[in-house]
């Protein structure tokens, strides 16, 4: 069944809209600004008028629900709740560090003893992380369960628990702490020279529109996912 949708990736100071007409992606807009969230809906707007589509068309929005930025998820959230609420859209949310790992995997053609971990500024030298492994469909699966810890200790705990792996490293966060990563890890660590900050609109609608057709994790609410959980330690699945 073909359907009308819109995903929103918003988890940090950045704001991208893309459109789904009849299940593929019609366009995307964008807006780099720290204070984009607060477009959002005149960006929503924008892209429904300029393709003569009205929200009565639209049969769900998905999400990014983070982890991210505090305030930036705060806004997005609460905005798209407001639109459930006044037009009767169903909502799906996304997790950040799947859809991350998922359009790093989409794009290089990786080994299985490579390990995908998606970091996200948690800010304060701190990090969002997750880890994923490559099964034998090429599929992804939790390898590393997803948390919120200091850069160096998760970088110390990944080269002490995996010792034969390699580390495909994507998320915002690489910028940041490239350096350190380098050092810990040396030449386990996989550096991408077009690193992908945070998961695209575009992923984050494809996701979503497979639970749609699963009729998974459809709400009329959402909630951010923050993982900040006081001394958390990192484990492997």
């Amino acid at each position: 069944m073909k359907t009308n949708f819109i995903s929103v990736q918003g988890s940090y100071k950045s704001l991208e809209i893309s459109l789904f007409l009849d299940s593929k992606l019609c366009c995307c807009i964008q807006k780099d600004d720290i204070k984009a969230s607060s477009l959002f809906f005149s960006l929503v707007d924008q892209i429904l008028k300029e393709n003569l589509t009205s929200l009565s068309d639209i049969s769900f929005i998905a999400a990014d629900i983070g982890p991210g930025s505090f305030t930036a998820l705060r806004v997005i959230i609460s905005s798209l709740n407001s639109i459930s609420f006044s037009s009767n859209i169903s909502l799906i949310g996304v997790d950040g560090l799947d859809a991350l790992a998922t359009e790093c995997l989409e794009k290089h053609d990786l080994q299985q003893d490579v390990l995908i971990i998606p970091i996200l500024n948690a800010f304060n030298g701190d990090i969002f992380f997750g880890g994923y492994q490559i099964n034998s469909n090429n599929e992804i699966s939790c390898k590393v369960e997803k948390g919120y810890k200091n850069i160096e200790q998760f970088l110390l705990f990944l080269k002490e628990s995996f010792p034969q792996n390699k580390f495909l490293f994507c998320g915002n966060g690489v910028e940041i702490f490239k350096e350190q990563i380098s050092n810990v890890l040396e030449n386990k660590a996989i550096l991408q020279q077009q690193n992908i900050d945070v998961a695209s609109s575009k992923v984050i609608g494809e996701i979503a529109l497979k639970r749609w057709i699963n009729k998974e994790g459809i709400s009329t609410q959402l909630l951010p996912l923050y993982l900040k959980i006081q001394n958390y330690k990192p484990k492997y699945m």
